[in-house]
Formats: C-alpha cells, structure tokens, sequence
C-alpha cells in the first residue's frame, strides 16, 4: 500500500498586533474561514490520516486542529513538533522519515518557505504554496525512513476554482 503524505501550509495569519511575537500570529477572518473549507476538500477526498504532525506556533496550531476536526481526527492526538517552526526542508524530511512504519496516511502543517521547498523537492517541480494551500503527494515505499520517489496527486489551495487540476 502506498504512503500519503499531505503537505499544508498554514492558513493565513494576522499581522495586525504590532509588537507580538511571530510564533504568537493568530489566524486572521480569512484564515479562520479557509481552513475548515480545506479540510472539507479532504474528507471529500477520502482522506483519513493515521498521523498529523504540526508546528506548534499559534497560526500552524489552529490550522491544524480545523483540518483535524473536519477529518474527525482528534486534536489531542495531534503531535506538536517544536521543530516544525520555520523548518528548513532537511529537517521536515528528517521529521519525516522518523513516522512509524504503520503509519499510512501523514500530514504535515508547517510554515513557508521550507514547507513550499520540501514539496518542490519531492515531487520535482517548482510549487509555491499560497496560504492553507495542501500538496497530497503518493510514494510506493514501505516505510517513511527510505520514501523516495514521490509523485504529486493533487495541489489545492482555497481560490482554486473546482474542476481546475494541478
């Protein structure tokens, strides 16, 4: 059975409080409207993770816990990777390549550049993912520490207009 691996961007953040802490960026109206509406795309996709692994910074945290709660995943389940904030691509895949063999379906929240740069480096073209965007990327290995060779299986984001495919 192939391994998913589900890449997200986090949703979009608010810049709006001079003076607070990047890690402590809350989602904005947009941010907060975009994710619930991309996890959806997911569940209609059939998307069940085993696994969702996310940065732990505010903005990537309430990404992640929309995106859960619409694939009926629980939050408390979610596993917050200090990590993840701002994670360059070497330490994505090392996170990576860390998952339980068991683990079939992983998704990843994180932060750009790296998450847009992992996604490029693994499927092999150039990707640049706006906010909440979700890279769905499929690979025929039997565990995440050798996974290679993925291919992409869709790229979404919140202003693609239906019918209209990667």
């Amino acid at each position: 059975m192939p391994k998913q691996l589900i890449l997200i961007r986090h949703a979009k953040s608010d810049w709006n409080t001079p003076g607070l802490a990047d890690f402590d960026r809350p989602l904005n109206e947009r941010g907060y409207r975009d994710a619930p509406i991309m996890g959806a795309r997911l569940k209609a996709g059939g998307i069940q993770p085993d696994c969702i692994l996310s940065s732990p910074a505010r903005r990537a945290q309430s990404t992640a816990e929309c995106i859960a709660a619409a694939l009926d995943f629980p939050c408390a389940q979610i596993d917050w990777q200090q990590e993840l904030y701002l994670a360059d691509t070497s330490t994505m895949l090392q996170i990576i390549q860390q998952t339980p063999d068991n683990t079939a379906t992983l998704i990843l929240v994180a932060h750009n550049p790296g998450i847009s740069m992992l996604a490029a480096a693994l499927c092999g073209i150039s990707i640049s993912m706006p906010t909440c965007a979700i890279v769905r990327l499929e690979c025929a290995g039997d565990n995440w520490y050798t996974a290679d060779n993925f291919s992409l299986v869709d790229f979404d984001y919140p202003k693609r207009k239906p019918g209209n495919h990667a």
